[in-house]
């Protein structure tokens, strides 16, 4: 009985101290978004240039079930994924820029993949898609959880576009993208990243599915340079 007691007290401590985080955040003054995208690009843009080399993976997905039944040995001769490397360098004046890796230096396999991944080098510009963002007419942000992780929830929309992404409320990290065009959506986005004690939180990995195709793209981003531009 008294083993029975502690664990019921235990488990209303813990559920008060949660309902508590969460009525302490609906209580706080909620953010703008130019407040948000502020605090985004202190805790998650190095200040000093850098280099980076980055690994794409473009995983294809065969969705005409059709075409395959039609041609199923042709179809099945073709590899799913396509491997290749690039080095992204960023800088405060320039933005991202990004070149590919010569062979000797990154890898590069052919393959075949779907239009919407298969000849595209992808990268993350936060800046830039804040930038965007905010200029565009209509825009909320809320209080959400996702992931386990309490976070603002940002959905905003143009004519022909629409985003609902996810912050951390603490680390301020962008930690989902979802986007949308003339409202279908177009891809999901989940970002990762470990934490520098000099530079901030910088990205490991992102991964991108395209709702078209159900192909995606999937970057794991190496070591940061710091020490030339």
């Amino acid at each position: 009985m008294t083993t029975c007691k502690s664990y019921l007290k235990s488990l209303a401590i813990l559920v008060c101290s949660s309902l508590a985080i969460l009525l302490a955040a609906e209580a706080a003054e909620m953010p703008t978004l130019d407040e948000l995208a502020t605090n985004i690009v202190r805790g998650t843009v190095p200040t000093n240039h850098y280099n980076v080399d980055v690994s794409q993976i473009n995983v294809a997905a065969l969705t005409n079930v059709v075409a395959v039944k039609a041609n199923s040995s042709a179809l099945s001769a073709q590899p799913t994924t396509r491997r290749s490397s690039y080095r992204l360098h960023y800088s405060h004046e320039s933005g991202v820029r990004t070149e590919q890796l010569s062979q000797s230096e990154g890898t590069n396999t052919s393959a075949t993949t779907p239009a919407a991944t298969g000849n595209m080098r992808a990268s993350i510009n936060i800046p830039n898609f804040l930038e965007k963002i905010k200029s565009w007419p209509t825009n909320s942000v809320v209080n959400d959880v996702w992931d386990g992780k309490l976070c603002y929830k940002i959905s905003a929309s143009n004519t022909n576009a629409s985003t609902v992404f996810w912050v951390d409320a603490g680390s301020k990290c962008v930690l989902r993208v979802i986007l949308n065009i003339k409202g279908t959506q177009y891809s999901d986005n989940i970002l990762k990243y470990r934490f520098d004690k000099e530079h901030g939180w910088l990205l490991t990995n992102v991964d991108m599915s395209f709702a078209a195709d159900g192909s995606h793209i999937q970057l794991e981003y190496g070591n940061y340079d710091f020490s030339k531009p």
